[in-house]
């Protein structure tokens, strides 16, 4: 006979799964119908171009610097507008509830590259080919399937003072209508636009499922690629993560990952005047129009320079 709580936590883990499965196939369907399209002689334009753009920057925008930089590791403070609007922002983007994103994150900082991260690569000891690629599939979006690793138990203690918050907490229970919205307003303001069911049906394929499946395969490459194609010197602090300069600007920065793991609580990932890092400009932007109070600085000391025995940060 199974527990009660066995039975609810067989029923969470279906309910991820099959969330993750729409993640997964939503935006690959919408894409593989946008190009067969194409190729039928519906060639997007620069309505839809435009709403590709539009809304890649808005949902990036939302996950990095909102859901990451501002919640996940308070790398600086805004008026609560700005909270509200880069939350709804994150929460378009189909990754996951907000409180869960960043407990997520903060327990991949704490256990950076071994047990307990939840989405390293190095989850096998193989070092053939197949467990490369292996690595890959379960950094990149794999582990996204398995409840150990999305739901382990005491998951919610890293995002307990994000509960404590109401704003956050109403994203948190009301998560999926954001996704949805992020799919269908895209579909609207294309039919607004050219003022056909056509355009409607472009706007939605081009500014929601192509666009999904840019924004979140591009991120989920943090995860992957900017922790197997690292150093192979391993650090306690930055784990084998590394920096890859051609996903720079199309992550806001992120992709200086090495740089992020060596000092997660500020706001800048870019650590000289050449690294790319679009997200620390916006924030700059805003602190500038008073809608950010305070912005954490780099600290360049001795203390920065990596070691084996760094500490795991806070």
């Amino acid at each position: 006979m199974i527990k009660p709580s066995d039975q609810r936590d067989l029923d969470k883990a279906r309910t991820f799964q099959f969330l993750a499965l729409l993640v997964a196939l939503i935006p690959l369907v919408g894409t593989v119908a946008a190009g067969f399209l194409w190729w039928q002689g519906w060639r997007p334009g620069w309505a839809e171009a435009g709403l590709f753009a539009l809304f890649y920057l808005i949902t990036l925008t939302g996950i990095e610097v909102g859901f990451h930089r501002h919640l996940s590791h308070q790398a600086f403070s805004c008026k609560s507008w700005l909270t509200t609007t880069l939350t709804a922002f994150g929460s378009m983007a189909f990754q996951g509830p907000v409180i869960w994103w960043a407990a997520t994150h903060r327990r991949h900082h704490q256990f950076v590259d071994t047990a307990g991260d939840p989405h390293s690569p190095y989850w096998t000891a193989s070092g053939t080919a197949l467990g490369f690629f292996a690595g890959f599939f379960h950094s990149h979006i794999g582990w996204l399937f398995q409840m150990k690793q999305t739901h382990p138990e005491g998951w919610a203690k890293w995002g307990r003072d994000m509960y404590c918050q109401p704003v956050l907490l109403t994203f948190q229970i009301n998560y999926l209508m954001w996704p949805i919205l992020g799919l269908l307003l895209p579909g609207a303001l294309g039919g607004l636009l050219g003022c056909s069911w056509r355009d409607a049906l472009m706007g939605f394929l081009w500014g929601g499922c192509v666009r999904l499946l840019a924004v979140n395969h591009i991120y989920w490459s943090i995860n992957s690629l900017c922790h197997l194609l690292g150093p192979r010197q391993f650090s306690k602090k930055t784990g084998h993560s590394c920096n890859i300069p051609l996903l720079a600007l199309f992550s806001l920065g992120q992709s200086w990952h090495r740089n992020h793991h060596q000092q997660p609580t500020s706001a800048y990932v870019g650590h000289h005047w050449w690294q790319v890092d679009p997200g620390a400009w916006m924030i700059v932007a805003w602190k500038k129009l008073g809608w950010v109070e305070q912005i954490r600085p780099l600290r360049f000391t001795l203390a920065n320079q990596e070691s084996p025995d760094a500490a795991h940060p806070d």
